[in-house]
């Protein structure tokens, strides 16, 4: 029998069982014929029927199990990387976040498709996976402890080091280049990691973002020791701006490196979690801490390559400088950086408004790194879900 005609005998069979309340039936046919016509590359058959077995999920009002979720991967590990693997993951996301409550979808399965892209060497498309995976919606522990893996943001921390060592093999094998891999790899690792910092801090996932950055610093500089500067210690504990004790018990410990990106990514971290426990503890940030931050900011125009070559980094550090540190910057007509450090050094409007609408907006893909045309990216601006 050709693909298309068991397509649709499938689909028949399917909606006879539908008729008589057979979810169970209908979804192991489904399932069974989408693994069946993907394995004959039978591309659009077989993907039709995995959208076709997630929409029965909903009918069904199944839950997003190891189980639901299983049948879902094993189809997309089967699926070419093309437009209707998408609709199979983006049918899966919708089905998810209805049934989880979670509106970027669940994060076991987002975890899992990001972990399952890796895999097969999709690092650009599994990124913005691994960063809702990251990033549960605040103010909901309950959400969080059920539908997300708190073990996301180390994984997601991995699978930036393997895409970024990916990408230093490639470009130390371009025409004209004279660096190795490992060079390449120091020289760009800042920027690999603030690509999965910014935005769990914009998404107010700080624990995401703290446990991604150590996991990532720390299995980086394992692996490559000439990053550390020589001094000591090395790493040192964060001492709070002005003294005050209002941090986490479990101080962030900072590696000097000789990487401008890198270091910038680790103090963002450390003056955020300050301003974290300083509004915790119901004050508010003071000038001491909100010029610190200023001050970290000037450094980096003057030293931080990624800043010029990614722009979500500028973008991203006003809207942290919003959410943690309580500026008010004017509408930027200009260069919006010197807007808004203007706004920190002249004390800036503060406090009073509602934090921004929380998104889990993955960067576009860095340059120099070929972007996917059909993957699950949205647009040149990456994947943007709205987790308010």
């Amino acid at each position: 029998m050709g693909g298309y005609e068991l397509h649709q005998k499938l689909r028949t069979k399917a909606v006879r069982q539908l008729k008589k309340k057979d979810y169970a039936g209908a979804i192991e046919s489904l399932h069974g014929g989408a693994v069946e016509l993907l394995k004959e590359g039978e591309q659009g058959s077989g993907c039709d029927l995995g959208v076709y077995m997630i929409d029965v999920y909903g009918q069904a009002e199944l839950p997003s199990d190891e189980t639901s979720r299983g049948r879902i991967l094993e189809i997309v590990k089967a699926a070419k990387p093309d437009f209707w693997r998408k609709k199979v993951i983006d049918a899966a996301i919708k089905w998810s976040a209805k049934v989880t409550s979670a509106p970027a979808g669940d994060g076991h399965l987002r975890l899992a498709l990001g972990e399952a892209l890796v895999a097969s060497g999709e690092f650009y498309a599994a990124e913005g996976h691994l960063l809702a995976a990251s990033a549960p919606p605040p103010g909901n522990a309950s959400l969080a402890s059920q539908h997300f893996d708190a073990s996301a943001p180390t994984k997601f921390a991995s699978s930036q080091l393997t895409w970024l060592y990916a990408h230093a093999e490639t470009e130390s094998q371009a025409k004209g280049e004279s660096r190795d891999q490992a060079t390449i790899a120091r020289s760009a690792s800042g920027r690999w990691a603030l690509r999965g910092l910014l935005p769990l801090l914009v998404a107010r996932a700080f624990t995401g973002s703290r446990a991604f950055l150590i996991a990532y610093v720390k299995e980086l500089v394992t692996k490559h020791p000439k990053l550390l500067l020589p001094t000591q210690p090395n790493p040192k504990a964060f001492s709070p701006v002005g003294g005050t004790t209002t941090v986490q018990s479990d101080p962030l410990q900072l590696y000097m490196t000789a990487n401008a990106d890198l270091n910038f990514a680790q103090m963002t971290l450390a003056l955020v979690g300050q301003a974290v426990s300083v509004k915790k503890s119901g004050q508010r940030v003071g000038d001491q801490l909100r010029n610190a931050w200023g001050g970290l900011i000037q450094q980096y125009q003057r030293e931080g390559p990624a800043l010029e070559a990614d722009e979500f980094v500028g973008d991203t550090i006003n809207g942290i400088s919003t959410l943690y540190f309580d500026v008010r910057s004017n509408q930027p007509q200009g260069n919006f950086m010197q807007d808004m450090l203007g706004a920190l050094m002249g004390g800036g409007p503060q406090g009073g408004s509602q934090p921004a609408p929380v998104i889990v907006k993955q960067p576009p893909a860095p340059k120099g790194v070929q972007r996917p045309d059909t993957e699950e990216s949205a647009g040149d601006g990456g994947e943007e879900l709205d987790l308010d």
